[in-house]
C-alpha cells in the first residue's frame, strides 16, 4: 500500500512540474507584448535577507514609474533564456526583463514570487499597506521606467557560483545595477538565525543555514560572521563599480538617501513619494544584544575592513549606537 501511495504521488509530483513548466513558457510567450523601451534602470537586490530588502522594495514600489518582482529566482536562474547573468545576451535580457514584469503583476507568496504586495511588508496594520491603498493600490505601473528585482541573497550566491564577470556584464549593459540596504547586521543575524526558510531545493533551513559554510546548526556569532562576509563582499563590488552600486545604512535613511536613491535608478524623486518612503520606513526596535556578540562584531569589521574605511566606520555605528 504505502508504495502504491508513493508511486501515486511520484506520479502527481511529476504532472505537477509539468504543468509549472507549461505555465512557465505561456507566461513567457504572453510577456513578449511588454515594451520595455522607456525602462532606463534595471536594478537587482544583493546581501543577506531579513536586511530591510523587503521594505526597500516596497517604498521602490510606491513610485509611480518604478515596477518590482519579489523572489522568482526559483524561476529565473538556470534558464537559459531567462538568466542573463550566465553568458549575458541582450536577447535574454530582454526576455528576463519582460517576463520579470508580467510576472510583477500576480504571483504568490514566498520563494515562487511575483508581485511585491504578497511580501510580508503589505500585510495588514502595516504602513507600508497603508500608503499604497490610499493611493489607489495600483500593482501594474503605466509607464515603467526602472524594474526593481527583489531577491538578494540568492543573487549573491549566484553571481559567486557562476563567476560571473561583471566587468562583461556592465560593459555589455549600462542599464544594470545593484542596490544593498544595511540594516544592524547583529539585529540581522539573529533574525536569520530565528528564521526557518524554504530554499530552492525545497528542503526547509533553520536557524541561519541559508547561509552556505555555517553547517547545521550554526551559533548566532557564525551567522553574524556570514552576514558580515556578504557586506566585505560588497564593499569590495561597491570599491571596483561605485556608480553601479548603491548602499545606504539604516541609520542614515532619510530624504537625502531617497534622492540620492532615486538619481541612482534614474526616478524623478517627486515630493509626494519622498514623504511616502519617510513615512513608510517603520523599523521594528532591535534585539537585546549581548556584550559577546558585540564584541564579535567589533573584532570582524576591524580585522577585515581595513581597505573600506568609510563602509567599517558606518558599522561600527550599529557597535556604539547599542551600548
Amino acid at each position: 500500500m504505502y508504495s502504491l501511495m508513493r508511486k501515486a504521488k511520484t506520479r502527481l509530483l511529476a504532472r505537477g512540474g509539468k504543468l509549472n513548466q507549461l505555465q512557465k513558457e505561456m507566461d513567457m510567450e504572453s510577456s513578449k507584448e511588454i515594451n520595455t523601451a522607456e525602462i532606463k534602470t534595471v536594478c537587482l537586490a544583493l546581501g543577506p535577507y531579513r536586511n530591510l530588502t523587503t521594505l526597500t522594495a516596497g517604498m521602490l514600489f510606491l513610485h509611480p514609474n518604478c515596477q518590482v518582482l519579489n523572489h522568482a529566482g526559483v524561476r529565473i536562474f538556470g534558464d537559459n533564456k531567462l538568466d542573463f547573468l550566465i553568458d549575458y545576451s541582450d536577447e535574454k535580457f530582454e526576455s528576463f526583463l519582460q517576463y520579470g514584469i508580467y510576472n510583477s503583476q500576480t504571483g504568490r507568496p514566498g520563494g515562487y514570487g511575483g508581485s511585491i504586495t504578497y511580501s510580508h511588508a503589505f500585510e495588514g496594520g502595516n504602513k507600508l499597506r497603508d500608503i499604497f491603498e490610499s493611493g489607489g493600490g495600483d500593482s501594474v505601473k503605466k509607464n515603467v521606467k526602472c524594474f526593481f528585482w527583489k531577491e538578494s541573497l540568492m543573487t549573491s550566491f549566484h553571481i559567486r557560483d557562476n563567476s560571473v564577470d561583471l566587468d562583461k556584464l556592465f560593459a555589455a549593459n549600462k542599464r544594470i545595477r545593484f542596490l544593498i540596504p544595511v540594516r544592524n547586521p547583529m539585529n540581522c543575524a539573529i533574525s536569520n538565525h530565528r528564521m526557518s526558510y524554504i530554499d530552492p531545493d525545497r528542503k526547509k533551513r533553520k536557524n541561519g543555514t541559508l547561509f552556505k559554510g555555517v553547517g547545521k546548526n550554526p551559533s548566532v556569532d557564525r551567522v553574524l560572521g556570514a552576514v558580515l562576509d556578504e557586506f566585505l563582499w560588497i564593499a569590495d563590488l561597491k570599491k571596483r563599480y561605485p556608480r553601479r552600486f548603491f548602499i545606504f545604512f539604516e541609520h542614515e535613511f532619510g530624504k537625502e538617501i531617497i534622492t540620492e536613491l532615486a538619481d541612482f535608478l534614474k526616478l524623478k524623486p517627486y515630493a509626494s513619494w519622498v514623504e511616502n518612503c519617510l513615512d513608510a520606513f517603520d523599523i521594528k526596535p532591535g534585539y537585546k544584544l549581548t556584550q559577546k556578540l558585540r564584541t564579535e562584531y567589533r573584532n570582524y569589521i576591524e580585522t577585515n575592513f581595513a581597505n573600506h574605511q568609510k563602509f567599517a566606520d558606518k558599522l561600527l555605528h550599529f557597535y556604539y549606537s547599542s551600548e
